[in-house]
């Protein structure tokens, strides 16, 4: 198995966990319940990942910038 396809699994996996961590808060009144789990979820998804894109983008301006001088 490639990396990335590890990766992938592994990060489907703790989305699927928070998914249904807060599906049973919602059930359980300790969280709202007027947005579905799946889509909470994938916020949180989109949350923490977005340090890593940021790395990335910064990452992909500087070498542009060096390629130019």
């Amino acid at each position: 198995m490639h990396r990335g396809e590890h990766v992938a699994r592994a990060q489907q996996h703790l989305r699927d966990f928070i998914r249904d961590l807060i599906a049973d808060g919602a059930e359980a009144g300790a969280f709202r319940d007027d947005i579905a789990p799946d889509e909470l979820a994938q916020c949180g998804g989109a949350l923490l990942s977005a340090p890593r894109r940021a790395r990335e983008a910064a990452s992909r301006l500087h070498t542009a910038r060096s390629s130019r001088r």
